[in-house]
């Protein structure tokens, strides 16, 4: 003979499970966020193929900071409701690198970002509905960040 109550109880705690699995919640912040695709094109060798590229997100003093595959770069950060996102003020280390306009070219896209989206454990950066960057979240640890220059 079934229980109705218990029958009730299941469907309530499924229900639950469900809608917070469907409500993950996910965060910019305290993750190394390595680079997949540039404009939708892979360019882990677009540096340099041994180097990593990736990106940091800093709540607490609202900056990034992150490799190229050459050089340490950071700035100012800048994020607001409905998932808009400003990348500014930038500043990096100064090595010369083989394939630097690349580099500049990448930089440059990441300041044009104003919006992103999470899917799964992939980061895209958007300016406006175009795709700037992808990143995957990495099981690496969060580097710490670069300081901040001064004048």
């Amino acid at each position: 003979m079934k229980n109705p109550l218990l029958n009730a109880f299941a469907i309530v705690c499924i229900v639950l499970f469900l809608s917070a699995c469907s409500t993950t919640k996910h965060s910019l912040y305290n993750t190394r966020w390595e680079l997949g695709e540039v404009q939708g094109v892979v360019i882990d060798y677009m540096v340099n193929p041994k180097a990593e590229i990736y990106l940091v997100f800093d709540e607490t003093k609202k900056q990034f900071y992150g490799s190229t595959g050459c050089n340490k770069v950071g700035g100012k950060l800048t994020v607001e409701e409905g998932n808009k996102i400003k990348l500014s003020e930038f500043y990096s280390t100064k090595m010369a690198c083989e394939k630097m306009r690349a580099e500049r070219l990448y930089l440059s896209l990441l300041e044009s970002a104003d919006n992103y989206k999470f899917s799964g454990s992939t980061l895209t950066l958007y300016q406006g509905t175009n795709q700037v960057a992808s990143y995957t979240k990495s099981k690496l640890p969060v580097p710490t960040g670069l300081a901040v220059p001064t004048n």
